[in-house]
């Protein structure tokens, strides 16, 4: 049998448990549980992305919860005409960068 030679660690600083008490709340410590749901972040991806590539296609990708679609048009007058309120959108973001 092996005998240990290097003494006990000295007993933990109490600023030690108050933290570990302060860092471990929540559902996988011994804390308090939140009822609220939390908010989704303000910075989401956006559910409507747009594509403009130089020879004047124009790709759209609309994503919901788990999906996400492309759809590209040949230009803009084929998106207008297909797609009136997507295209609105488009040129509303379009106007907020002019």
């Amino acid at each position: 049998m092996r005998k240990f030679t290097k003494p006990a660690p000295p007993p933990q600083d109490p600023r030690w448990r108050e933290w570990r008490e302060r860092f471990f709340k929540g559902p996988f410590g011994e804390g308090e549980q939140f009822d609220q749901p939390v908010p989704p972040p303000q910075n989401a991806s956006p559910g409507v992305r747009f594509d403009v590539q130089p020879d004047g296609k124009i790709t759209v990708h609309k994503r919901g919860r788990d999906v996400e679609i492309a759809v590209t048009y040949a230009s803009r007058d084929e998106f207008k005409q297909k797609a009136p309120e997507l295209f609105k959108q488009f040129e509303g973001m379009e106007q907020g960068i002019k």
